[in-house]
Parts: structure tokens; sequence; C-alpha cells
């Protein structure tokens, strides 16, 4: 088996099934995640990216609180994105989840009004930041807006 090349959510990869239950126990995830959503003013007929979705909670709560937006979430973490596609199935919310290769987004320049993010680029170094902000940069149509939540010293 070949290690991949990102650091699973939780460090390990063993830990991702408790992912969940460690976050809304031990941060104030929801909290700051609504904080996140409400600086993005996300209206009705959005096209949002989310950006390191993980299991998806950022992206089923931005549905929650605009229904009318299209939403897609995408993440490196094939084991993660199991887990979301079986939590947007329970929440019952139109979430597109995407697997990609962490290097160029699969989107058309200019398609989303926001991306956002939530404690993934603490996970990423210089390179893979630079990277991962240029092609941000591209999917965000002229007047789109980045939004991040995260922590850890700028790199």
């Amino acid at each position: 088996m070949t290690k991949p090349n990102y650091i699973p959510a939780l460090r390990f990869n063993w830990l991702t099934n408790y992912y969940d239950w460690l976050a809304s126990t031990f941060l104030p995830e929801k909290k700051f995640k609504t904080q996140l959503l409400l600086q993005a003013k996300i209206e009705s007929g959005h096209h949002i990216l989310d950006f390191g979705t993980g299991t998806a909670t950022l992206s089923i709560m931005a549905k929650q609180m605009c229904p009318d937006i299209e939403i897609k979430g995408i993440d490196v973490d094939a084991h993660i994105l199991s887990l979301a596609h079986r939590k947007v199935q329970q929440a019952q919310v139109s979430v597109d989840l995407s697997h990609y290769e962490g290097n160029t987004l699969p989107y058309p320049d200019a398609s989303f009004d926001r991306v956002i993010s939530s404690l993934v680029f603490h996970h990423l170094n210089r390179k893979q930041k630079l990277n991962a902000f240029s092609e941000i940069r591209r999917v965000l149509k002229p007047n789109g807006e980045l939004h991040i939540a995260d922590w850890g010293k700028p790199s």
C-alpha cells in the first residue's frame, strides 16, 4: 500500500472514522462554521465550492441555511469522502461530492460565487497552498470570494 500524498484530517487514517465525533466534542465546530457561512453571505442561486470538504459538515450546513444554492464539495481523501457521501444522504440534502488528485480543480474557470474552506490549509505546505490559491482564484467568478476558517502559523 502506498502512502497518500496528503495528511489525513486527524493526521492518521485510522482516526478518520472518528472525525465528526471528535470535532463536535472537542472543537466549537458548529459555532465557527456558522460564523464562516454568515461571513460568506451566501445567497440563493450561488454556486459554492467547499474546498477540502472532509465529512461535508460545512457543505450540509450551507445547504440547510440556503437550500437554493448549488454546492460542490471536493477532497483528496477518498476515505473521508465515503463518510461524507453517507452523511449527505442522511441529511437529505443535495451536495455534489468529488475526489480530486490535489493539483488541478476539475471545474471550468469562473465557476463559483464563493469558495469556502474549513480546517484544510494547515495541512498544506507552502507549495501546496500556493497551488490551491491559484486554482481557487481560477475557478472563482470575477467578483467571487474565498472564505477560510483555519488555524496554524502562516507559511
